[in-house]
């Protein structure tokens, strides 16, 4: 069970990897106004810019980066 696990857990962190690196390279081809042009929709926060979804994306993922860190001690 625990080498699958690795396994799958290998896979995903692949992929998590490849996803960032397309948001990366999508993110530096907007120009800052578009960051605060572009509007999508949040379940909870209603309509936010982009530059709003990325800082709030940067936020959540360094919460849980904390608590994997705070659970591993």
């Amino acid at each position: 069970m625990q080498k699958l696990w690795n396994r799958n857990g290998g896979r995903q962190a692949l992929r998590l990897k490849l996803l960032i690196i397309s948001l990366c390279s999508k993110v530096d081809t907007c120009s800052k106004g578009q960051l605060d042009t572009f509007i999508l929709p949040h379940p909870l926060l209603g309509k936010v810019t982009l530059r709003e979804m990325l800082y709030s994306t940067i936020y959540h993922v360094q919460h849980h980066q904390k608590q994997i860190k705070n659970s591993i001690r």
